[in-house]
C-alpha cells in the first residue's frame, strides 16, 4: 500500500523454499533495500533468515531456495536440531538490527517450550550475533510469540506470551 493501508497493489510472491515453507514474516526498511525476517526450515528445525530486495524494484523476481537475496541471519549457525522460528526484527537508532526469534538453544528439543534469544546485526542486517536469553524461565514453561520493540532511544522492550506463572 501506498496510502497507508486504504488501498493494495498486486499480490506479489516475496521467497519460497521449494518443498519446504517460508513462515512468519517481518519486513523493515534497511538504507535502500526491504528486509523480510522469516523462518526457514531448510533443515531439520526452522532457523531465522533474512530475504532482500531492492527498495527501488522491490520483489522484481521471488527469492527462491538458495538465492544471495537470502542469508542465514545467524553468523554462527545453530545445530540442525535446534529450533529457532518465529523472528521479529527492528532497527536501533544506531542504526544496527536488533532479531529476536523463539527458541530451544540451551533447552529441551520440544519447541512448545521455548524461549526468546535477542540477537543483534550490523547496519545493513547482516552477521546475527545471540546476545541474550531476556525471559529465565524454567524448561518446563515458554516464553514464545515474541517481539522487540523501541520504547524509547536508549531503551528495547521485549515482550512474548508466557506460562511463567503456571497458567
Amino acid at each position: 500500500s501506498t496510502d497507508n493501508g486504504a488501498t493494495w497493489g498486486e499480490v506479489v510472491m516475496v521467497s519460497f523454499r521449494p518443498n519446504r515453507r517460508d513462515g512468519m514474516p517481518v519486513p523493515l526498511v534497511v538504507g535502500n533495500e526491504i528486509l523480510v525476517a522469516i523462518e526457514d526450515n531448510k533443515q531439520e528445525q526452522f532457523k531465522p533468515y533474512i530475504v532482500r530486495t531492492s527498495l527501488q524494484n522491490p520483489w522484481s523476481t521471488p527469492v527462491i531456495a538458495d538465492v544471495k537475496q537470502r542469508n542465514s541471519a545467524l553468523r554462527q549457525s545453530l545445530p540442525d536440531d535446534t529450533y529457532a522460528g518465529a523472528p521479529y526484527i527492528m532497527k536501533l537508532p544506531t542504526g544496527e538490527v536488533l532479531m529476536s526469534y523463539q527458541t530451544t538453544r540451551n533447552r529441551t528439543k520440544d519447541w512448545e517450550k521455548s524461549t526468546m534469544d535477542v540477537a543483534i546485526g550490523d547496519k545493513e542486517g547482516r552477521n546475527f550475533t545471540i546476545l541474550d536469553q531476556p525471559f529465565q524461565v524454567p524448561l518446563e514453561r515458554e516464553a514464545k510469540w515474541g517481539s522487540i520493540a523501541l520504547w524509547d532511544k536508549n531503551t528495547v522492550v521485549a515482550t512474548a506470551a508466557s506460562n511463567l506463572d503456571g497458567g
